[in-house]
């Protein structure tokens, strides 16, 4: 790697960039799951009996929802401060 490149990939604006790339993959996710479980609830709700495979996507959605939850958290703590 030349330094010129080094230096830029370093750089704080270009690690933000970086992160809220990610940033913006982990809200689609999230939002995608929020939506499943949605589904799924609304279906409960409105009277439908739900199976076994229904409940158990809603429990493993759940969990994907909280973790996803704390990635976002701990992806957004490490955005540096850009200097000017």
């Amino acid at each position: 790697m030349s330094a010129a490149f080094d230096l830029n990939f370093h750089h704080p604006a270009c690690h933000n960039e970086r992160v809220k790339v990610l940033i913006k993959k982990f809200e689609i996710k999230l939002q995608k799951a929020h939506g499943e479980r949605n589904e799924i609830i609304d279906r409960e709700d409105s009277g439908e009996t739900l199976n076994y495979v229904d409940l158990r996507k809603a429990s493993d959605l759940l969990l994907t929802i909280q973790d996803h939850s704390r990635t976002l958290g701990q992806l957004n703590l490490i955005i540096l401060p850009e200097e000017n």
